[in-house]
């Protein structure tokens, strides 16, 4: 929409085609313009760096359209986006001059500040330059990592000759240690040595902190995960009850999984026994044991089933036995 027509007679034209048909007459684009998203982001920055962009502002107020030769304060209303863009520009832009200026004050007012070891001693400044040298924390560690390992090397029973050592190496490391501490305390003193470890718990503090707020953010969705586990936890827990309620281990026929903690006779173990399925505690065993039962259930049935057959059979015999010596009385009289 950028494009124009240049030309004696350019403020004539109306279209592309019209600029073309006539000689000493050019159909051209402006420098800056919106065509494709390289050309929009270089003129933003255009904007964004205040260098000309009154004239770009002006182009899209006199922008038609496609094809379309410009005309002078066609859409004054365009002119909001362009004055939005440099103000929000602007703002930022100041923003991050005033954080700029206050970094740059603060380092300034270090600078004119006499660091706290400025009235130590000598033998003092001494003292805390090896404090706080990385090869000083560099040796306190591996003291630390040899007190580890050290550790690790206790058994039972241990025998007397490791016993000792090991004693005389907590002997050590302790020496070790207490020293550094009152190196510490002479050299940072007692206020600068605690306020720096309340300083690293209070960043593991901040850590954590910020690790309960992604939990506490998470919980309603695990909770309702939770609920739906439950509600397919007490699902099955119904049809084990159900099912293998009646299961029982004897003599003759042993349990491998199924004992006085996990069964199916009641809801609440039966619920417990799923838990322990689902982390895949021996969940075979309770598995065969349940196929076992069944099976031996699915026997005595058709065996009940074959002796209810039987005595209805031998009920429909006697009564036809009485039936008979009736009939025959009834002739002999």
């Amino acid at each position: 929409k950028f494009y124009y027509c240049e030309g004696p007679l350019a403020h004539n034209i109306t279209t592309r085609q019209q600029c073309e048909a006539m000689s000493n007459h050019r159909w051209q684009n402006q420098q800056y313009n919106f065509d494709n998203l390289g050309q929009a982001l270089l003129t933003l920055f255009v904007l964004a760096l205040k260098d000309g962009w009154i004239q770009i502002m002006y182009n899209g107020i006199d922008a038609v359209d496609v094809e379309m030769q410009p005309i002078k304060n066609y859409s004054e209303a365009k002119s909001i986006y362009f004055i939005s863009f440099i103000l929000i520009n602007s703002k930022k832009e100041l923003e991050i001059k005033q954080n700029m200026q206050k970094k740059l004050e603060r380092k300034q007012r270090l600078m004119h500040e006499l660091p706290y070891y400025a009235h130590f001693s000598p033998w003092r400044k001494h003292l805390h330059d090896l404090c706080i040298s990385k090869y000083f924390v560099l040796i306190i560690a591996v003291i630390i990592g040899f007190n580890v390992i050290t550790m690790s090397l206790e058994f039972y029973p241990t025998p007397f000759d490791l016993d000792k050592l090991l004693e005389y190496c907590n002997y050590v490391f302790t020496f070790v240690f207490l020293l550094e501490f009152i190196w510490k305390i002479v050299a940072l003193g007692s206020s600068r040595y605690f306020k720096d470890k309340i300083l690293k718990l209070l960043k593991m503090a901040k850590g954590i902190q910020a690790l309960l707020d992604t939990v506490m953010q998470a919980l309603p969705q695990v909770g309702n995960l939770g609920l739906l586990f439950f509600l397919f936890f007490f699902i099955f827990t119904i049809l084990g009850v159900e099912l293998f309620g009646k299961s029982e281990c004897s003599e003759e026929q042993p349990c491998s999984g199924l004992n006085k903690h996990a069964h199916f006779k009641n809801s609440g173990i039966a619920l417990l026994t799923l838990f322990r399925i689902a982390t895949g505690d021996n969940w075979n065993g309770i598995m065969k044991d349940s196929n076992t039962m069944i099976a031996d259930d699915a026997e005595m049935d058709e065996e009940i089933e074959r002796q209810l057959e039987s005595d209805v059979h031998d009920e429909n015999y006697v009564g036809q036995l009485l039936l008979d010596v009736n009939a025959l009385d009834v002739k002999e009289k």
